[in-house]
């Protein structure tokens, strides 16, 4: 057992804020990557989120909490041996985290070897230099597209929001936001490109998904904040499935979506009218 307060023993999840332009000095981690943290604390790992500690610890929220598989967690170990984090991630992986399956780079695990950096999948083999540039690669490019969403001006001076493609960088329509007593609404939106509006309209594309950064949520099993209790979202503890309520987030943007997380986030459009 690796000691949890040892200095020179700890893990370091690196953070990314996607949407630092429009919400800066923020940490921001996804809400998988804070599940593996809080589950690897457990296991009495020392776990740290990488940028200023001063500043605010996010998550971000692009489609829900359904889509558990997106960017890689990227681990780094300091002074702890690859073969204990590996230990330890099968045993989450097999026994507390049953149906949630992890392909080979879905985690890298990052360590200093001989002083140059070493990388890893979480089985513990080599990652090859051609499958890592070729994963952060694909990360790098998703992640510019939001510093030019700050950028944006719309050619429509009532609707002032851009509505985005499956949470893409690709702008198919202007709208405004009610924040009303039933929760965000976007009214008298204008769809722009021809082929979204086709879709819109054979319904392919249904509803709206928020991109947002949670700042703070309550878990619903000991009603404490979610960034610090022991409870992971999904997972049933006696009987009662675990929940999370979020109380305060950011939103970043909207999209228009295929399949909506949440059933009510419906596109209700008016005949030809665009």
């Amino acid at each position: 057992m690796v000691r949890r307060n040892s200095p020179l023993s700890h893990l370091v999840i690196e953070q990314f804020n996607p949407y630092s332009e429009q919400y800066p000095y923020r940490r921001v981690i996804s809400r998988r990557e804070l599940d593996f943290l809080k589950l690897l604390r457990a296991e009495g790992l020392d776990v740290r989120v990488s940028g200023n500690p001063s500043d605010e610890l996010n998550y971000y929220s692009a489609k829900g909490i359904r889509e558990w598989l997106s960017d890689p967690v990227i681990l780094t170990l300091v002074g702890i041996p690859l073969s204990i984090v590996c230990g330890v991630i099968s045993n989450l992986l097999s026994n507390k985290l049953a149906g949630k399956k992890l392909s080979r780079t879905d985690m890298v695990l990052e360590l200093d070897k001989d002083g140059t950096r070493a990388h890893y999948t979480c089985e513990g083999t080599p990652l090859e230099n051609g499958q890592l540039h070729a994963l952060l690669g694909a990360m790098q490019e998703r992640h510019k597209v939001h510093p030019s969403v700050t950028q944006l001006r719309s050619p429509y001076p009532d609707r002032q929001v851009p509505l985005f493609l499956e949470h893409t960088g690709q702008v198919v329509g202007w709208g405004r936001v009610i924040d009303g007593d039933r929760g965000l609404r976007v009214e008298d939106a204008v769809i722009t490109d021809s082929e979204v509006w086709r879709r819109v309209a054979e319904g392919s594309l249904k509803g709206f998904s928020i991109g947002a950064l949670v700042r703070e949520a309550r878990c619903e099993i000991c009603g404490e904040s979610y960034f610090e209790c022991s409870h992971i979202a999904g997972q049933n503890y006696d009987g009662t499935p675990c929940h999370v309520r979020l109380t305060k987030l950011d939103l970043a943007e909207i999209s228009i979506v295929e399949s909506p997380v949440n059933p009510l986030a419906r596109i209700h459009w008016k005949g030809n009218d665009r």
